[in-house]
This record gives structure tokens, sequence and C-alpha cells, in this order.
């Protein structure tokens, strides 16, 4: 269960619907510099595009004739990319110069791999609630990581309680874990308290981490 609203969600497709624009902005500058430099190139071009179109077709009509028809169109096919990319290269250029670029390969900036949520998009949502939340730069320094359970001593008891501070710290501690675990299934509450400076602040920014980490 995630915790975007969507408004959010639709914040985060904007952004790959700009990022798909702007793929194709480029490779569209790089094909009319190229077509400019070589006029040979869209010639190529438009021969592979007719190539690929009659393949097809011959695909469809499934005969020994369209088979052979096939092999014959994906030769010339084969021989024209060899030709396109001899002359990107003697140029100078990379032989993939003219092949659509993307900001995440594995999803091609669609944000999906099949139906489920590329890792961009993950990150994509963190980041967004981390900016909506303006708590990044207070997270990097109050986290799990930093939480020191020798900062509580055991020498001093609650007297309420009978457990040293560090005992009751531990359970604090494993309270905040669980209370993370459970979050998408329960959404408890949870409440902290105790005397100022003994770290509620710290552990509720702590589990705050954990949650945006985890898309709340």
């Amino acid at each position: 269960i995630m915790g975007l609203t969507n408004t959010q969600y639709d914040t985060i497709m904007r952004d790959y619907q700009r990022q798909q624009a702007k793929n194709q902005q480029e490779l569209s500058a790089r094909q009319e510099e190229i077509y400019g430099k070589f006029p040979e190139f869209s010639e190529i071009d438009r021969k592979i595009a007719s190539a690929s179109t009659a393949c097809a077709r011959q695909l469809l009509s499934d005969t020994p004739a369209g088979k052979d028809a096939v092999a014959t169109l994906q030769q010339s096919i084969t021989a024209l990319s060899k030709r396109r990319s001899e002359i990107l290269t003697s140029a100078g250029y990379p032989s993939d110069y003219l092949q659509m670029t993307y900001r995440c390969p594995d999803c091609q900036d669609t944000g999906y791999i099949g139906t489920k949520k590329c890792h961009c998009f993950r990150q994509a949502e963190i980041d967004l609630l981390y900016h909506q939340s303006n708590l990044r730069q207070v997270l990097e320094r109050e986290n799990f990581s930093h939480f020191r359970e020798d900062y509580y001593p055991e020498d001093m008891i609650d007297p309420g309680t009978g457990l040293s501070s560090r005992r009751l710290a531990q359970t604090a501690l494993a309270e905040a874990h669980r209370f993370i675990e459970d979050f998408s299934q329960t959404h408890p509450n949870l409440f902290l308290y105790g005397s100022t400076g003994t770290g509620k602040t710290f552990l509720t920014n702590c589990i705050a981490k954990e949650l945006l980490e985890r898309s709340f």
C-alpha cells in the first residue's frame, strides 16, 4: 500500500511525460543533423522502413513463398543497417547515435516495467515525499543508523517502572520498529512520552525516515 495521493502520482507521471518528450526532441535533433550531413542516410532509413513493412505483411501470409520473402527482406534490412552503422562510425559518431536514449533504460522512462513500478518510480516517490515533508536534511542526521543505545545509562533507574534508562530506550526502539512494520496494514497510533532530552523527537524522525523510504 503506497501513500501517494492522486495529485502526487500525477506530479510524478507528468515528469515522465516531460522526459519522454525531451527524449524524442533530442532524437529528432540528432536525426536532422545526420540527414543534413549525409543525404544517403534518409534514403537508407526509408528503405529499411519499407522492407520492415513488407516483412510484416509476409509474416502474416504464413506461406512457403512468404517465408522465403521474409528471409530475403531480413537480409536486405541487415545489409542496410550495416551500411547505416558504417556511415556513422566512419564519421566519428557512435553506432547507436540515432537510437532513442533514456534517463532510465530499464523502463524506457515510462515509470513501469510491465505492470510494476520501476525502481526509478519508487525513487521518484521517495524524493517527492521528502521534498513535501521538508525533512530531508533533518533525517540525514536523525535516523536509526545514528541511534545509540549507549546514550542511555544503565545505572539510571526509572522509579515508576524499575527499569533502567537504557532498557526503556531499547523497548521504545523495538516498538518503533514494530510500528513501522505494521504501518501498511494497521496504521496504528504511537504515543511517546518522557522528559525533555530523552530522544522522543529523534525517535519520531527515525520512524518518519523509514516510512518515507517506503513511500508513505
